[in-house]
């Protein structure tokens, strides 16, 4: 299986530190886009100052839906939201192919701590997150599993970038991996 990681709207630089975890995770050959996609600007919400996570879902599935990967995962540098939320970290297609993890708000220098690595752990865990919907694995109620819903970043910075036992048997996976059990 192939798995394309798309920039949206401009360069990030973190994209390429992705490739390896998300490859070990999931044992997909993992390709970076030569271009940057640039969403049409119908996707962002004025009076919300953010922009519908589920447009941009939209739009991007219409433009990779012929494209020759398994799931395409773009990263996106602005807030989004989701219907029923007021924030999201990321979307993604359920049995799909197409999914956005918004990092903004996962920035830990945003927040006052430039903090690479941490910015990268959340990076991964919101990656493997959201190719698990698109794969097809509903939200998991153990806290520390990748697939429990992270409300904020309290939550996904306590939960870990691996699949609890059970989520691990609904992905089918054939080799081994590490568990949160």
């Amino acid at each position: 299986m192939r798995l394309l990681l798309v920039e949206l709207e401009r360069h990030f630089p973190l994209l390429t530190k992705l490739k390896q975890p998300l490859a070990e995770t999931f044992g997909f050959e993992v390709e970076v886009a030569r271009e940057i996609y640039a969403p049409a600007y119908g996707a962002f919400n004025a009076a919300r100052s953010q922009w519908d996570g589920e447009n941009l879902l939209r739009q991007l599935s219409s433009a990779f839906q012929h494209a020759p990967y398994s799931a395409v995962l773009a990263f996106f540098p602005y807030d989004l939201y989701a219907k029923g939320y007021r924030r999201a970290f990321g979307i993604a297609e359920n049995n799909g192919k197409v999914a956005v993890v918004a990092y903004h708000y996962l920035d830990p220098a945003l927040h006052g701590n430039p903090d690479e690595e941490l910015f990268l752990r959340r990076l991964v865990k919101k990656s493997v997150h959201e190719i698990g919907h698109v794969i097809g694995l509903p939200h998991c109620t153990r806290p520390y599993c990748v697939m429990n819903f992270a409300r904020t970043l309290l939550f996904l910075d306590r939960k870990q970038a691996a699949f609890c036992s059970k989520c691990r048997f609904l992905l089918g996976a054939q080799r081994p991996a590490e568990s949160v059990d």
